[in-house]
């Protein structure tokens, strides 16, 4: 980062920290012990810093796949509060849901309240970038995190880019 740069900051999608710690039954990330290992060093160093957030919804996300209590490495990261009592947020994902309701239809079999709209409106209100594994479906009908960020102009990274740029390996 070249000096006097505003330093980005990051919201990771669910998928990305169980990639990581190898829970999830499709990964799309895979690395070495000893690679897992800096990056989560990296990235608390980054939530330390204010950079990487995790939001309520995907804390409770990651509660209802990790044993109980969450591993320690989360605990470092600042939480964005998310969910019906924070009314702009909750404004944005109905706009978000409007134009993409595609979005959490796949969603709803796991939880009642999926996170995906939430992310996408804690990271334009914070001016975030989403970090995810999944991939474009480029289809209204079956629409992903990167396809509704592409179509609001909220950043989206896959999480190998974000390890990359941010010199976490």
């Amino acid at each position: 980062m070249s000096s006097g740069a505003i330093p980005k900051k990051y919201i990771i999608d669910t998928c990305c920290y169980m990639d990581l710690d190898g829970i999830h039954p499709r990964p799309q990330y895979t690395c070495s012990e000893s690679e897992r290992v800096k990056i989560w060093k990296g990235i608390g160093a980054l939530g330390k810093q204010d950079r990487v957030y995790l939001i309520s919804h995907i804390h409770d996300e990651l509660e209802q796949h990790y044993p109980n209590p969450l591993p320690d490495h989360f605990h470092s990261l600042p939480i964005i509060k998310t969910g019906l009592g924070v009314p702009d947020l909750t404004n944005d994902v109905v706009g978000i849901l409007a134009t993409h309701p595609s979005l959490i239809k796949a969603s709803m079999r796991h939880t009642k309240d999926p996170a995906d709209p939430w992310i996408i409106a804690a990271a334009r209100k914070n001016g975030c970038i989403v970090v995810t594994n999944e991939l474009p479906r480029r289809s209204t009908a079956k629409c992903k995190i990167p396809d509704a960020c592409d179509d609001l102009g909220v950043k989206c990274l896959r999480f190998e880019a974000f390890v990359q740029a941010e010199g976490l390996l």
